[in-house]
């Protein structure tokens, strides 16, 4: 997971989402974290889907939002419900 939780405007679209296969959920604390883009700054990276288990106890995973723009496209990074966002 990208520990860079900047909300940033950026100047290229997002990628497609890529197809996944949810596999089969290791135990019962897990939740599943689909794939998605990350844009670093400089680049799109993708993040492969995966089941973790939440870092803190009823945290929930805020999925991220891309958001068309003047300018491009406004990123809000995906991150866990205690987490926040830092807004530039």
């Amino acid at each position: 997971m990208p520990g860079d939780l900047h909300v940033r405007i950026v100047d290229t679209p997002r990628p497609a989402l890529r197809h996944e296969v949810r596999t089969e959920r290791p135990g019962p604390n897990y939740l599943w974290v689909g794939g998605f883009w990350h844009h670093t700054g400089t680049e799109w990276t993708w993040n492969d889907g995966r089941w973790t288990e939440p870092p803190q106890p009823h945290a929930k995973w805020i999925a991220p939002r891309y958001e068309k723009v003047k300018g491009g496209t406004r990123y809000s990074p995906g991150h866990w419900s205690h987490e926040r966002l830092i807004i530039d």
